[in-house]
């Protein structure tokens, strides 16, 4: 009796932790709702299925009132629902409702005060986070880089660099905030200097640098660090593309981002921005427009708030796409454009790409290839055998 006793506890423990994967990684796919049925389909849950579930809801389902009423639930909550809490409600922009369930919170360790520093300097609100930082009673690194980060961010470089060079322990992610907010700040030579002092070069660092080259016109030393960097992710990728742009060259741009694509890089909205604006300058209107078709289609989330994070990312969009059809002599397609803008707003602008949409690739990401390779677009590209990341 005793054994079969064992054997289901062991069952049941097996199937807890199976089921608490399974709303973790649902969560992270971004299925929420199917995330939520194992929850409440579960026959025993445990600390770690609520809080597992409490964050994918604030975080992927973009659902705070649903977060804090699943909270209100918890039968038991630990240091982590609470700082998961505090972070949802900073994550939306909601600080007093954060700052009553800091205030709440039966214990606090070093993650919940970061938490509710980090959503300060993410608001803006440096005072405050200036005073929350001077009242832990323990702070790490984490705590140090994201005061760094904010100061820098709001200007104040030189309390910035004063905290950085009073920090017990530093590492890559501080020396990275600081040369980012040099660059930010545009002091370049700055930036420089503490990147050549730096132990070990990041992505995130040579990405500032690139970023800050670009700036200058200095596109020589961008690409060489660029070239130089093992790991390329999107942003720095993003950072070469727009550098190159920005200067003139939507060509070089275009060919980056050829390139990008064939090393299995997936673009992102900057990405797309970047290369519209580059689609302009060289007239390439067919691109452009499948360009701006794929943002819509990409960029679209299944939620409530789908209609307003289409808007959103469709105004950043309206300059490059009046550009493009003035350079490629499409007044009538202009007018029509600003019509729809004027009539309906950000609305228009998005069922005009919606038809486009339908009549151009069905949403694939443009495949510049071919028309690029005729216009001698692309060269051959080697990537060095040695980098600095």
């Amino acid at each position: 009796m005793h054994r079969l006793r064992h054997h289901a506890a062991l069952a049941s423990s097996r199937l807890l932790v199976r089921d608490n994967q399974r709303i973790t990684a649902l969560a992270r796919a971004g299925d929420v709702a199917a995330a939520r049925r194992v929850f409440d389909a579960m026959p025993r849950r445990d600390a770690v299925s609520w809080n597992a579930l409490l964050t994918a809801l604030w975080r992927a389902g973009r659902d705070l009132p649903a977060a804090r009423s699943l909270f209100d639930d918890m039968p038991s909550r630990n240091v982590i629902s609470w700082n998961s809490i505090i972070a949802g409600c900073l994550a939306h922009g909601d600080l007093a409702a954060a700052s009553a369930y800091f205030a709440r919170a039966p214990r606090r360790n070093v993650a919940s005060w970061n938490a509710m520093l980090a959503g300060l300097v993410r608001l803006g609100s440096m005072e405050d986070a200036r005073s929350l930082f001077d009242q832990m009673p323990e702070r790490n690194v984490v705590s140090y880089t994201t005061m760094v980060d904010g100061l820098a961010r709001c200007g104040e470089v030189a309390s910035a660099r004063e905290l950085f060079d009073a920090m017990p322990t530093r590492n890559l992610v501080s020396w990275a905030a600081m040369i980012s907010g040099y660059v930010d700040n545009n002091m370049l030579e700055e930036a420089r200097k503490l990147f050549e002092a730096m132990p070990e070069k990041n992505v995130v660092a040579c990405t500032a640098m690139i970023t800050g080259y670009c700036k200058e016109g200095d596109l020589q030393n961008a690409r060489r660090l660029f070239d130089g960097i093992r790991a390329k992710d999107v942003i720095s990728w993003n950072a070469i593309i727009s550098g190159y742009v920005h200067n003139g060259l939507g060509e070089e741009a275009t060919k980056l981002y050829i390139i990008m694509l064939r090393e299995g890089i997936k673009p992102d909205q900057a990405t797309l921005i970047a290369l519209l604006t580059a689609c302009s300058s060289l007239a390439l209107l067919r691109q452009g427009r499948s360009t701006h078709a794929v943002v819509i289609k990409a960029m679209r989330v299944e939620t409530r708030h789908e209609k307003e994070h289409i808007l959103e990312v469709t105004a950043t969009f309206i300059d490059p796409n009046l550009g493009l059809y003035r350079l490629c002599s499409q007044l009538a397609k202009t007018d029509d454009f600003r019509n729809r803008l004027a009539e309906k707003g950000l609305r228009g602008a998005v069922d005009l790409e919606q038809e486009a949409e339908a009549t151009e690739d069905g949403g694939a990401v443009p495949d510049l290839d071919r028309e690029a390779e005729d216009r001698q677009l692309v060269e051959a590209y080697d990537a060095p055998a040695d980098g600095v990341a």
